[in-house]
């Protein structure tokens, strides 16, 4: 989610790479969707069903209205000021971390407090209790 969200989604849209910044949001997205799912005790599946099984998830509501809300925007950038929805996208995005992190917080997996959700990795990962999966690179999750 950090990585494509809050740290790539935004200098995509910034350089109008409108392919870019949909497959940075897209990333986010599928990590958002599958994040929501996990802290709520469910795996996520098929990427088709991912968002509509999300509403039905007691955890984390605010965020999930909270990504239909992000597609609006970055659909809207040809119709309004670029810089505005920029801007707007960029809020929504942190919104939807900021939401993440507090529900990382309630259930134990974080103590941190930052808002950019890279920094609180390492808690997570320490909270892994199979030594063999705790040592694997998080980057793992996308298949390199």
């Amino acid at each position: 989610m950090s990585q494509a969200g809050q740290y790539n989604l935004l200098r995509c849209l910034k350089r109008h790479d409108k392919v870019a910044s949909h497959l940075s949001l897209a990333r986010f997205t599928e990590s958002a969707l599958s994040m929501f799912h996990l802290l709520n005790r469910k795996y996520m599946p098929f990427y088709k069903r991912a968002y509509k099984s999300t509403k039905t998830l007691p955890n984390l509501r605010n965020a999930v209205a909270l990504v239909e809300k992000l597609w609006e925007i970055t659909a809207e950038t040809e119709k309004e000021d670029w810089r505005n929805a920029c801007d707007r996208a960029f809020g929504i995005t942190e919104e939807i971390c900021l939401e993440t992190v507090k529900e990382l917080n309630e259930q134990g997996f974080s103590a941190g407090r930052s808002g950019f959700l890279q920094d609180h990795l390492n808690d997570i990962m320490s909270g892994i209790e199979d030594e063999e999966i705790r040592r694997l690179p998080p980057i793992y999750d996308y298949g390199f």
